[in-house]
């Protein structure tokens, strides 16, 4: 199986401001190819604030994969940033 996994932030501007994007929320998705194109997997729920990096990991040891999302919730200068990890179980899928 050939997959991506691909997160998508949000801009509260949407195309308004495109020089200065605002990304308040996310989705990660989840592709595989299906010998013609991308086709979706799964995705997340809307995520409130931006995903930064994210890793595929196994972080309890339970031998199976996590996903990780490193999270900016709030940034701004009259704002103080805020920030989280957050982790997903990337289940296996039944054949």
């Amino acid at each position: 199986k050939k997959e991506v996994i691909v997160v998508k932030n949000l801009s509260a501007t949407g195309r308004v401001l495109k020089n200065m994007p605002l990304f308040t929320s996310a989705e990660v998705y989840n592709l595989e190819w299906d010998g013609l194109g991308l086709a979706e997997v799964w995705r997340t729920k809307k995520i409130s604030g931006y995903v930064a990096d994210y890793q595929i990991k196994d972080i309890d040891n339970d031998g199976q994969d996590e996903i990780v999302l490193a999270l900016v919730l709030s940034v701004g200068p009259t704002i103080k940033s805020n920030s989280c990890l957050v982790a997903y179980k990337l289940a296996p899928q039944a054949q």
